[in-house]
């Protein structure tokens, strides 16, 4: 007959015992440092429903652009198109930029469109809004819209911690979104959608060209401004 070997047990509940005990004690330090973080801070109730535009009010054209933050297609057409265009023309005056985002694509792109917004209250739309979509672009990984790295990125730009994570873990905007994103099948059938001065850029067929090329985009715009 085999013999216990109660020293071995003895020690394996030990150690088991002090794991235990040292989870614990991380899940405190962790409370303590949230509660910190948070101490004599609320979340700001007030909804900001309308997203910061970028440019002079008073700009000749108007771009507004549908936006899924997963849609592949969409990082690229910001990053390879838009971003120069900023540049070029909303810098110089010549084109208000605005960003219509919604979430077609599932979970993440529900979480990324309002962590969006919970940067919107913060004033920072558009610094918020480059970071994850390059990041997204550049890695081609989604993960980037796990709610951990929605919070870093927020750490990261200098907003506030708690307010950041107080409104996106609460879904003050969810409902929002959720609502942007049905009236916008109304105007749309697929992301990327612009529409320059409340028309939608289309081929001659009045088919949405979607993911344009800067040369595209660019020469959409000038054909507006010799008008």
């Amino acid at each position: 007959m085999k013999k216990i070997n109660w020293t071995f047990i003895i020690i394996t509940l030990i150690i088991a015992a002090f794991l235990i005990g040292y989870g614990k004690n991380l899940i405190s330090l962790n409370k303590i440092d949230q509660n910190s973080i948070c101490e004599g801070k609320t979340l700001q109730n007030q909804e900001i429903t309308e997203i910061l535009s970028l440019g002079e009010d008073q700009a000749p054209v108007l771009l507004e652009v549908y936006s899924d933050y997963q849609c592949p297609f969409c990082g690229r057409y910001y990053v390879e198109a838009i971003k120069p265009m900023i540049k070029d023309y909303v810098d110089a005056g010549k084109v208000k930029l605005l960003y219509k985002d919604i979430a077609f694509e599932g979970e993440g792109s529900q979480r990324a469109a309002e962590a969006v917004h919970c940067a919107n209250d913060q004033g920072k739309f558009w610094e918020y809004h480059d970071k994850i979509t390059t990041t997204r672009y550049q890695a081609n990984n989604n993960q980037i819209y796990d709610k951990t790295n929605l919070i870093k990125a927020a750490q990261e730009l200098g907003l506030d911690e708690c307010e950041f994570t107080l409104c996106l873990e609460s879904g003050k905007y969810t409902k929002l979104v959720k609502n942007d994103t049905q009236g916008a099948w109304s105007k749309i059938n697929g992301t990327p959608t612009s529409f320059l001065n409340s028309k939608m850029v289309a081929n001659d067929k009045g088919e949405n060209l979607g993911a344009m090329s800067y040369e595209m985009l660019k020469s959409t715009i000038d054909e507006l401004l010799k008008e």
